[in-house]
């Protein structure tokens, strides 16, 4: 398991992927990186009903993801596919309201099978 590196700043910092086409409206003053994805899970807990995500790593490039031991490459592949393949650098204030990082591991059994 991989902590939250929080930096001097007290900010922390993820990893997200888009589409190029899809930049100017992320940097612009008036978008910023939006979550247009509802939480879906079967029994989501209260706190995440009616909420949206976007999805982000905590490290550039996981290992994992290009080497993984059961799906292989499959990681990044979904990744590029559907995501994007521009990698952002997110850095917001750890007490940023209601952030909460999930791990990715679930889309790729769910794909995979």
């Amino acid at each position: 398991m991989r902590l939250i590196e929080t930096l001097p700043n007290g900010n922390i910092v993820f990893y997200h992927f888009t589409r190029a086409d899809r930049l100017e409206k992320i940097l612009s003053n008036k978008n910023g990186l939006c979550s247009y994805r509802p939480v879906a899970c079967p029994n989501p807990p209260e706190e995440f009903e009616g909420c949206y995500l976007v999805e982000g790593f905590l490290e550039p490039l996981p290992k994992w993801l290009t080497e993984n031991f059961y799906f292989g490459n499959l990681g990044i592949e979904l990744v590029q596919e559907y995501i994007g393949n521009m990698l952002l650098r997110i850095e917001i204030p750890l007490d940023f309201p209601k952030v909460y990082i999930a791990d990715y591991a679930h889309v790729l059994e769910c794909r995979c099978f």
